[in-house]
């Protein structure tokens, strides 16, 4: 038994993503409100205008704000890891959820905080002791959580991708039926003694797991497909994973990447029907 690999195939037009305008109509003004609370509210906690550089400069910058721009960011960097991000493990993806909701609620804590005071009559400098040590904190506590997710993300990728390289399809012409992992190939595997080398960084394991999976990746090939059809964003890596019953998102990564560079196999283009996908 042998599977090729086609190398081109037409490969079928993504639909057209959901229009986003009408977020910036929905952040814009939220934006303004979000920037006064939290220049206001620093004002009063004791942000100011500083001097970078003194003696060298006569620069000047209202540390205030500093408030809206990190705390913000870093909600904005937190629901993109929680929602978007691939290659993410379930711990990384759980802290950035939690992240970002703890990071939203400190952000409508701190404008209830300015217009509660602002009611009160409170000016500048004169917050009360409580208000000035949970804003004088908020940017320590925003870079260290914003170092904290990025170093779990690119360690969740250096894992994800730190195995050599497997051979992608495209660069194989046939593969050859092996049951088990041997140290190199025999002649009753194939009789083309000229496609049985190990080509450079090819992982057997990757080859088995492309066997035994074989009902999932053509399950997984046809659900793909579907997700490009629909109007959503396609399936991410980990939820292609969980669709077809598997905790490793290996035999994921390569459906995904198969079916956008047309290099799914032809046994499977036949075998799963789709309107969209390559004849």
């Amino acid at each position: 038994m042998k599977i090729s690999f086609p190398r081109t195939s037409s490969v079928p037009d993504r639909p057209k993503s959901p229009v986003r305008w009408p977020l910036f109509l929905l952040s814009l003004p939220a934006l303004v409100a979000i920037w006064a609370g939290w220049v206001g509210l620093g004002e009063m906690a004791g942000f100011g205008p500083v001097k970078l550089l003194p003696g060298i400069s006569k620069f000047q910058i209202n540390t205030a704000i500093t408030l809206p721009i990190g705390l913000e960011t870093y909600a904005a960097y937190s629901m993109y890891a929680w929602l978007t991000a691939t290659g993410l493990t379930r711990g990384t993806r759980r802290f950035a959820m939690w992240s970002a909701f703890g990071s939203l609620a400190l952000g409508m804590l701190g404008q209830v905080s300015y217009h509660l005071l602002v009611v009160a009559g409170v000016k500048a400098n004169h917050a009360p002791v409580g208000v000035i040590i949970v804003v004088s904190a908020i940017p320590v506590l925003v870079v260290g959580f914003g170092i904290g997710l990025a170093h779990a993300m690119h360690k969740d990728h250096a894992e994800l991708y730190a195995t050599e390289k497997p051979v992608t399809p495209s660069e194989m012409e046939t593969v050859p039926d092996v049951e088990n992992e041997p140290e190199k190939p025999t002649q009753d595997v194939e009789e083309n003694s000229g496609q049985d080398q190990k080509p450079r960084g090819f992982r057997w394991r990757d080859l088995a797991t492309l066997q035994d999976n074989g009902e999932r990746y053509a399950k997984g090939v046809e659900i793909y497909r579907k997700s490009l059809e629909g109007p959503g964003r396609p399936l991410s890596q980990r939820d292609l994973a969980d669709a077809i019953g598997l905790k490793n998102r290996e035999l994921a990564r390569r459906i995904i990447s198969d079916v956008r560079n047309g290099s799914v196999p032809s046994e499977v283009n036949n075998a799963v029907p789709s309107s969209a996908g390559p004849a």
